[in-house]
């Protein structure tokens, strides 16, 4: 079973989008997609864990981010439940690490609790001068998406 399969992009015209990465244990999942040049659009549902990060996510940007000059990620948390305090830490040391090239970061949310990570994440990162923007609106996110993709 592959990611289109098992996660698909929550906004039908990403369903071309090239996949990247996918991980997912009985608990969560994650896939990872190229909606455009430098346009990144990850999907986890679930419980969002270290490992789903390390193996849908971190190895597979590695290996991207050396094909752009700048790149915008977007994640889409809609169906997310929860997370490891681990993952934050990781996607928020990747963050800092990479803060040159990322130069756009939008994150989708549902869960309280997961928004109350997201925001803790948003000031870590503030306090280095950059920006992590937290949407609880589905249109409001798929406009930012839109308006990346359509930029590219």
């Amino acid at each position: 079973m592959d990611a289109m399969d098992v996660l698909p992009p929550r906004f039908a015209w990403l369903g071309s989008a090239r996949v990247i990465g996918f991980a997912s244990t009985p608990r969560g999942a994650l896939a990872l997609r190229e909606a455009a040049a430098g346009v990144y659009y990850i999907r986890i549902d679930g419980i969002y864990t270290l490992d789903i990060y390390q193996r849908g996510f971190l190895a597979k940007m590695q290996a991207e981010l050396p094909k752009h000059e700048a790149i915008h990620l977007f994640t889409d948390g809609w169906d997310a439940v929860g997370y490891e305090g681990a993952v934050r830490t990781a996607a928020t040391d990747f963050m800092i690490e990479h803060h040159a090239k990322v130069t756009g970061a939008v994150l989708l949310v549902r869960s309280r609790l997961v928004a109350m990570g997201a925001n803790t994440a948003a000031m870590i990162l503030a306090l280095r001068g950059i920006r992590l923007h937290v949407h609880s609106e589905l249109v409001v996110f798929e406009q930012a998406l839109r308006s990346a993709v359509d930029g590219r």
